[in-house]
């Protein structure tokens, strides 16, 4: 569908401009007539697209700002098209008014939101179809969107956590530039000038001085910044490329417990948004398996639904898989079973593993900053004694 740059004429004389979506310039034309607009001048903006993601915080606004027009009583399809029309991300916009025609055209939605999985992913289509059937549709909204609120607020931690090492990172890879493009060669120009023997190490990092000022060094550079750039740009349209980048957070030391609480926070805010949706238990994992990405998690999900299926409790089957949910998980979700009362007893073990991770977090926060200095202090002093000890070893044969 084109996007168009428009310009109109308010009521009142105002002159007014704007983006939006339409099949052609007269169906645009119409829709800002509805909204007391004469159209006077379009262009075709459909290339600006390209440029644009969707974030997380986007899907949150989304579902509250849907919430709120359902609850004032306004239409489902109504309601698609006065969201995509505030909208400012076009990708966005796309997608609410082809969702909104296809509504008010009499699609059945799940084959409509199936077509925009990019934007409502497996438990979204599953719970808003559900939130339909039921009527619940606005507390389904609401539910959706303090999950992806969630899920944004621990993606932000995680960033956090990851600065420094990447800023130290950085700073480590451009002094140590530096130092073989401008300082190691006017050594080595001096040791060759008072022919003084090198050692294998001082030799060694010659030869690096000598690589990282050749022609093959700048091809490879080139090309590890183009890809690194690729994969900035794609890794928010790829599926494939975030599941790769997070099976590489679970390498890394301390990343890999706050990575496992998430994925224990993930999957019972997943059941306690389906439970409370009046799905059965048995349902509520084939969703949740069908809604995760390949990884450990949908591995444990998967075996949790076959042991669940095959007549076991929720909290037996865990027990099976006790290097992924603790003692305390399982005991209570035993209890909530017998009690009836799973759905509250989930949700309250999801917000403590949030909670958990939260502290995991600050502790990491707290050691990092003295482990980094600890080990850039001892990489320079390698270093350095590396370069100079040739230097001292001549000092001293001068005495």
């Amino acid at each position: 569908m084109p996007y168009f740059w428009w310009e109109g004429i308010t009521i009142t004389g105002n002159l007014i401009s704007g983006y939006s979506f339409a099949p052609t310039d007269n169906y645009l034309a119409n829709q800002l007539f509805k909204q007391q607009i004469a159209l006077t001048k379009t262009k075709d903006y459909s290339f600006l697209t390209s440029f644009y993601t969707i974030n997380l915080m986007e899907q949150v606004d989304f579902y509250e700002q849907l919430a709120t027009l359902l609850h004032n009583g306004i239409q489902l399809a109504p309601a698609f098209i006065l969201l995509a029309q505030q909208n400012t991300n076009p990708i966005i916009q796309e997608i609410l008014f082809y969702c909104g025609a296809e509504i008010e055209a009499g699609v059945n939605i799940k084959d409509i939101l199936i077509k925009h999985e990019r934007f409502f992913d497996t438990l979204a289509r599953q719970t808003i179809s559900i939130g339909l059937e039921t009527g619940n549709l606005v507390a389904i909204c609401t539910i959706l969107s303090s999950h992806y609120k969630d899920k944004a607020f621990f993606k932000n931690k995680m960033r956090t956590v990851l600065l420094t090492p990447k800023i130290t990172a950085v700073a480590i890879l451009i002094v140590g530039l530096l130092l073989f493009i401008f300082f190691i060669p006017k050594l080595n120009s001096l040791f060759v000038t008072l022919n003084v023997p090198l050692s294998r190490s001082t030799q060694i990092l010659m030869n690096i001085s000598t690589f990282v000022r050749s022609t093959p060094f700048l091809y490879i550079t080139g090309t590890l910044f183009f890809l690194i750039s690729m994969i900035t740009i794609l890794k928010n349209k790829s599926c494939y490329l975030q599941n790769s980048l997070a099976s590489c957070y679970y390498r890394i030391p301390f990343v890999r417990s706050i990575m496992t609480a998430w994925d224990q926070t993930t999957f019972f805010s997943f059941l306690t948004i389906l439970l409370k949706s009046n799905i059965t238990l048995p349902e509520a994992l084939t969703i949740i398996e069908e809604s995760l990405p390949k990884g450990k998690l949908q591995t444990t999900v998967k075996n949790l639904h076959e042991q669940v299926q095959a007549g076991q409790t929720l909290a037996t089957a865990m027990t099976s898989h006790s290097l992924f949910f603790d003692t305390y998980q399982i005991a209570i979700i035993g209890i909530a079973q017998e009690t009836a009362s799973l759905p509250t007893a989930i949700q309250n073990i999801a917000q403590k593993t949030a909670a958990k991770i939260d502290t995991m977090i600050g502790r990491i926060m707290f050691w990092i900053g003295p482990i980094l200095l600890l080990l850039l202090g001892f990489s320079i002093a390698i270093l350095m004694l590396t370069i100079f000890s040739p230097l001292m070893e001549l000092s001293a044969g001068l005495h």
